[in-house]
């Protein structure tokens, strides 16, 4: 996947500016918005494709730290540094116009990025490419690419790609594909692909495919296909059909289908004709 914010800039010498900048708020892939735009590369370069980047996406909110960079090894002779200015001032334009940092009822359609200040009830059908500050009610719809901060209260549908600072609430449906940073304080539904950081306090419902690192307080429901690593204060609940690694300070109760490889309950309280 191409970096966030990718474009195609389209030789045009109809154009006043010398070129037409082509972009969607609903993917980064060049690879797409030559299919959108029906492009076709040919012997001689009509079309140059470019990124608009921050450092990281935790200061995707921060318009000053982008750069613009060309993402192939040849750069077309008629794209010079009078264009690339003009480029990277229209691109900076559209990064302000996504960037939220008040109050909002609803976000549906379009892309954005969540900044201090943001207070959002809904967001639903949406493409939030980073969330670095403020405030979700709940997100309903759609894909979130980071959270790198703020609050989200209840996650209810859609698709997260990486959680790595902030707090979530709830995850009571969605899938997020892994969280590496950042607290969740409870996990009702939906499906965690993977687990490789952070803390989740409790773990009641839904599916984790696997927990690589990162602290979980408690497991009281649920299902965990695999602990391979990190720190799980209690097991109450639920199920885990394989402990591969990491370190389980109590199991007071639910099942675990198989334990091996450098894995360790440190105290397991459940009745001895209990255990599996």
């Amino acid at each position: 996947m191409c970096n966030f914010k990718s474009a195609i800039v389209l030789r045009d010498l109809q154009s006043k500016r010398g070129y037409k900048l082509l972009l969607s708020p609903w993917t980064e892939h060049h690879s797409e918005l030559e299919l959108i735009f029906k492009l076709k590369e040919g012997v001689r370069l009509n079309y140059a494709k470019v990124e608009f980047s921050p450092p990281d996406l935790s200061v995707a909110d921060k318009v000053e730290t982008y750069k613009l960079k060309i993402d192939e090894d040849r750069t077309p002779d008629w794209f010079d540094d009078e264009m690339k200015e003009s480029v990277k001032g229209r691109m900076s334009d559209y990064i302000k116009s996504i960037i939220v940092k008040d109050e909002m009822c609803l976000l549906i359609g379009g892309q954005f990025i969540l900044s201090e200040g943001a207070k959002v009830e809904v967001a639903k059908e949406c493409v939030i490419a980073a969330m670095c500050g403020g405030t979700m009610n709940a997100m309903c719809g759609g894909t979130m690419n980071e959270m790198c901060g703020g609050t989200m209260n209840a996650m209810r549908g859609g698709t997260m790609n990486e959680m790595w600072g902030g707090t979530m609430n709830e995850m009571c449906g969605g899938t997020m594909n892994e969280m590496w940073g950042g607290t969740m304080n409870a996990m009702w539904g939906g499906t965690m692909k993977e687990m490789c950081g952070g803390t989740m306090n409790a773990m009641r419902g839904g599916t984790m495919n696997a927990m690589c690192g990162g602290t979980m307080n408690a497991m009281r429901g649920g299902t965990m296909n695999a602990m391979c690593g990190g720190t799980m204060n209690e097991m109450c609940g639920g199920t885990m059909n394989a402990m591969r690694g990491g370190t389980m300070n109590a199991m007071c109760g639910g099942t675990m289908n198989e334990m091996w490889g450098a894995a360790t309950i440190v105290k397991d309280h459940r009745a001895k004709e209990g255990k599996k």
